[in-house]
């Protein structure tokens, strides 16, 4: 199932739906299955790419099988679109039961569609890792 982000107004964004993901101003859609891990701090932007990544991949309350089929996480950070990674590989950290992923970087075409793009309802989501699907 497609995700589509679409232009909507604030009251249409508070009647979302669970399979919709709003972007203000730009109509787009994700076709891929997102993991959406959301970030409170990144160093005051002197965070290095590396940083960045070790701090997306680590320590999420992710169902494994579920987490499995993820095709791209998206780092987010003041509800816009900081990174993306293409999972390779999930495993349970052994004293947490906590879920950690090893990837790499997007390619270019996919980075470039997402990276930058504002996601308002991001503001009042609870958790810090959820699905797109």
């Amino acid at each position: 199932m497609a995700v589509i982000i679409e232009q909507t107004t604030i009251e249409q964004t508070q009647k979302v739906s669970k399979q919709t993901i709003v972007l203000a101003n730009l109509p787009v859609q994700i076709s891929e299955k997102v993991i959406f891990i959301k970030h409170t701090s990144l160093k005051d932007g002197n965070m290095t790419a590396q940083d960045l990544y070790e701090k997306t991949r680590h320590d999420w309350k992710l169902k494994p099988t579920r987490a499995a089929k993820a095709e791209l996480v998206f780092a987010i950070y003041n509800c816009k679109v900081v990174e993306v990674y293409i999972p390779e590989r999930w495993f349970e950290e052994i004293n947490t039961k906590r879920l950690t992923f090893e990837g790499k970087v997007a390619p270019f075409h996919i980075r470039d569609k997402y990276i930058g793009l504002h996601l308002p309802n991001f503001a009042t989501v609870r958790y810090p890792a959820s699905y797109s699907y």
